[in-house]
């Protein structure tokens, strides 16, 4: 995801970029609806995908979709989980809208890492299911 990141900041001149600013924008308005703002995440980075003209990664998206959305809705209940997420894909966002590549992949892969964080301490923090 952070190459196909740098690829759309690439792309941008060349793109149309409606389908990523609505995201964000949806992204903004969802911050306190935890499901609206899942789709809204899937939506942001399947317009990254189509602005780096990624068909595969669009194709990989619909297989995982359901074990990613509820992975993400997981990850919505850490406290500020959405505000430092929403910080990363502004981020990743402004980035590709500006043509810095190297920004967005950066940015891109911080929020990956971001996101393995979250869930990791997530899990961790789950009660032990224990067989007698």
């Amino acid at each position: 995801e952070p190459s196909q990141a740098a690829l759309a900041a690439q792309n941008i001149r060349d793109s149309d970029t409606h389908a990523l600013e609505a995201a964000m924008k949806k992204l903004r308005a969802t911050a306190d609806d935890a499901n609206g703002h899942v789709l809204a995440d899937l939506e942001f980075h399947n317009a990254i995908a189509e602005l780096a003209h990624h068909a595969v990664f669009a194709s990989i998206v619909a297989v995982v979709r359901e074990p990613v959305t509820r992975g993400m809705v997981f990850g919505t209940k850490v406290p500020r989980a959405i505000d430092f997420s929403d910080d990363q894909h502004e981020a990743i966002f402004e980035a590709i809208m500006n043509g810095r590549s190297v920004d967005a992949e950066a940015a891109t892969r911080e929020h990956l890492m971001y996101v393995r964080d979250y869930l990791q301490l997530q899990l961790e923090a789950q009660p032990k299911n224990r067989k007698p």
